[in-house]
């Protein structure tokens, strides 16, 4: 009995067909068998008839019966042309989906976010001039006990508001606020879409570590609508209105409606 290895390769497997040979091997040898036939007809001198037959059917039994690799010629002669005339170079293009909080909001075009990035440099530079920071009481240690059943709770800091101040010769925003939680501590990372009369959005802000957002560029006499989001959907706010008829002297306070 034949030894095989296994497992063994079988989607490769070929059934001799016509004898000891295989469909494709005896297509191979009556094609060049016809070739052959027609160079050795197409010359009177002798040698030049058995030679030119004898290359011709040498070409089909080549093709018919000559494997490397357990792949024939004609598998390494079309791999080959595939790879000639196949590019070497590819570009990956990244193609992500929108998060979900962006989905039914109208995209901005390049001169919108190059004011969004120039407002957040301008805005930091602010915070910087009036030294907005947040300040955080340091919890009391807690005196040494012994073991009990129930373990005493510790006690709960509470974090000092942050205070928006405006200097005199300080750059002023154009428009600028503070996000909070319902225990007034700064939320940063949170997304405020500003909606003209249309419902269309002119600007899209975000809070910095101290919960601030501001933006320099000037808005339209006109009554606005703020929506406010949490891309962690974490904290929840009310939309606000707000009637801008020049620069906005005091700062937006924006307190999250959770009692959690």
């Amino acid at each position: 009995m034949e030894q095989h290895p296994i497992p063994r390769q079988i989607t490769t497997f070929e059934f001799k067909l016509i004898g000891f040979l295989t469909l494709k091997q005896f297509i191979y040898l009556t094609i060049f068998a016809a070739f052959a036939t027609i160079a050795f007809f197409s010359t009177d001198i002798e040698i030049f008839k058995w030679l030119g037959a004898g290359i011709v059917f040498g070409i089909g039994l080549f093709f018919a019966f000559f494997k490397y690799n357990d792949r024939s010629i004609d598998v390494w002669i079309k791999n080959l042309v595939t790879k000639l005339f196949s590019s070497s170079q590819y570009f990956y293009h990244k193609k992500n989906e929108p998060p979900t909080f962006l989905i039914d909001i109208a995209q901005a075009d390049n001169s919108r976010a190059a004011t969004h990035v120039d407002a957040q440099k301008k805005l930091s530079s602010y915070l910087e001039k009036i030294g907005i920071h947040e300040k955080v009481e340091e919890p009391a240690p807690l005196p040494e006990t012994p073991i009990v059943d129930e373990p005493e709770e510790a006690p709960v800091t509470e974090t000092k508001p942050v205070e928006v101040v405006i200097e005199p010769d300080a750059e002023t925003p154009y428009l600028f606020g503070v996000v909070k939680n319902h225990k007034g501590s700064p939320l940063p990372n949170i997304l405020i879409y500003i909606h003209d009369s249309s419902e269309k959005v002119v600007r899209i802000l975000k809070t910095n570590h101290a919960g601030a957002f501001a933006t320099f560029k000037p808005l339209v006499d006109e009554n606005y609508l703020l929506q406010t989001k949490d891309p962690g959907e974490k904290f929840f706010f009310d939309t606000m209105k707000l009637d801008v008829t020049g620069p906005v002297k005091n700062p937006i306070i924006i307190i999250s409606r959770e009692l959690l």
